[in-house]
């Protein structure tokens, strides 16, 4: 991180939680959040993820698993493999 070009105290709502169902994927936990005076999350710190780096490369697996299933569904519609969608038949798409 670089040198900040501007830094601020600003009022948040703080939130302290659990979160988590108390299963091996989901156990429980505490959550800590923070919330704009307008509604809009700004932060959530999920004590599963002990890091915010954590949290956010989970994101980006999620993304990447995404976009990949999203390119296999292509390519098996391309080869043929794929169901296909009986609204669109016979419309020249």
């Amino acid at each position: 991180m670089g040198t900040p070009s501007r830094v601020e105290v600003v009022e948040v709502i703080f939130v302290s939680t659990d979160r988590g169902d108390d299963t091996p994927e989901n156990p429980h936990r505490s959550v800590s959040q923070y919330w704009s005076k307008d509604g809009r999350l700004l932060a959530d710190s999920d004590s599963l993820f002990h890091c915010p780096e954590a949290a956010s490369y989970m994101a980006a697996e999620r993304l990447f698993q995404v976009r990949a299933d999203a390119q296999e569904q292509a390519v098996a519609r391309q080869a043929g493999d794929a169901p296909v969608d009986i609204g669109s038949a016979g419309q020249g798409v």
